[in-house]
């Protein structure tokens, strides 16, 4: 309705946000979790739709929104949750100033704690993509969960959400500062002092090297579109890392489907 109201006169636009803005005050007054519920929806669309209608409310709603981040139903939990890329997504530079901090608080400990990780795995992928630059200091504490994610061996179990994560970090920070996350740290900075990425002393600090190594760790969930995805956007954002992922691609396919690994024709390993 909002993308079609888009289209009408400007002072009937303008009317119109102001009545469904008022809706929404009033789903939050409310109290109810179906009217809480109605009101962050119409909240996300507000912000996607109505161009900078927004900009003046964009504090208060940050408020409201962030309030109800603990609510008792998960639903609200959720929903809060998936609209936080959007909140980021409106008016970057705002909020990375005033709320970047405590939204990112409360996703990480939803990645590290929460059932519902997934969503915020998703979230936190579309915040960084919002953000950018800005993202780089949580950087290490999302890798670090995205490394947990994806442990096979872990209690909590995969989390194949981590994988697009990776694909929006990778879009959102600069070559190097990943680099060191995604191979052993042996080939990270070989590549890295030969590719086109730039320093890594932008990175926070150096990584636990038992937390490196993290594009064999996306191996190991099996090939997957999501897994495909992901590769071919960190082979995009992070040039140095394309050779390397694509043989690894090719030894993976090749263990799939002849059952044993890749050998370059020619090679002595073929010579028979």
């Amino acid at each position: 309705c909002l993308s079609l109201i888009s289209d009408r006169d400007s002072r009937w636009r303008l009317k119109w946000y102001y009545k469904v803005y008022e809706i929404a005050q009033q789903g939050f007054s409310n109290g109810g979790t179906e009217a809480l519920h109605g009101a962050l929806l119409v909240t996300k669309e507000l912000l996607e739709n109505t161009g900078e209608f927004m900009v003046a409310r964009f504090n208060e709603v940050c408020q409201i929104v962030y309030k109800y981040k603990d609510h008792r139903d998960r639903l609200i939990r959720d929903t809060v949750v998936t609209l936080s890329p959007s909140l980021a997504k409106y008016s970057p530079d705002a909020f990375v100033n005033d709320y970047l901090g405590e939204f990112m608080e409360h996703l990480v400990e939803k990645m590290a704690r929460s059932s519902r990780r997934g969503i915020a795995f998703l979230a936190v992928g579309k915040m960084a993509v919002a953000v950018g630059r800005a993202f780089v200091p949580y950087l290490d504490r999302v890798l670090n969960q995205i490394h947990e994610a994806l442990n096979q061996k872990s209690r909590r179990g995969l989390c194949l959400e981590a994988l697009p994560c990776v694909s929006n970090l990778a879009l959102a920070a600069s070559g190097s500062v990943l680099l060191v996350r995604l191979l052993p740290a042996s080939k990270a900075v070989k590549l890295d002092s030969t590719g086109s990425s730039s320093s890594s002393s932008n990175a926070s600090s150096a990584p636990d090297p038992d937390k490196c190594d993290l594009l064999e760790r996306m191996f190991d969930t099996g090939l997957s579109p999501a897994l495909i995805e992901a590769l071919e956007t960190i082979g995009e954002c992070i040039p140095a890392l394309l050779s390397h992922v694509q043989n690894r691609l090719v030894e993976e396919c090749s263990v799939i489907l002849d059952h044993s690994v890749y050998q370059v024709p020619g090679s002595s390993a073929n010579d028979g």
